[in-house]
């Protein structure tokens, strides 16, 4: 599995570019919200790897949350720009997307986009 960023740093709207509040708990933004333990699993990672409280230091254990994954590889600051569809024009084949600070051009196929 890969993700795709065209930032550097991990977070989405709680990192320290946008600096939203990260919510958790009983007043989620999404009507129909279904944990799995994953959101307990990372506020115990953020409470002992971010003591200073910041959004570089949310960044950073996220990054180093998904750098430890097995399964999934990591690519900051990477622009996708273009994808492949089949032949009926409803499914996603490939993409392709442009890393400029590596000055590299990758093609990523996948059963699932």
């Amino acid at each position: 599995m890969a993700l795709l960023d065209r930032k550097g740093s991990l977070g989405g709207r709680v990192s320290g570019d946008s600096r939203l509040p990260f919510e958790n708990g009983p007043n989620p933004n999404y009507v129909y919200q279904r944990e799995g333990g994953l959101m307990d699993e990372l506020n115990a990672l953020l409470l002992r790897e971010n003591p200073e409280g910041t959004y570089a230091g949310l960044s950073r254990v996220l990054k180093s949350w998904m750098l430890e994954e097995k399964r999934l590889r990591v690519f900051l600051r990477i622009y996708a720009y273009e994808s492949k569809l089949n032949e009926t024009g409803d499914k996603i084949e490939a993409v392709r997307a442009i890393s400029n600070s590596e000055g590299k051009s990758y093609l990523f196929f996948a059963k699932y986009f």
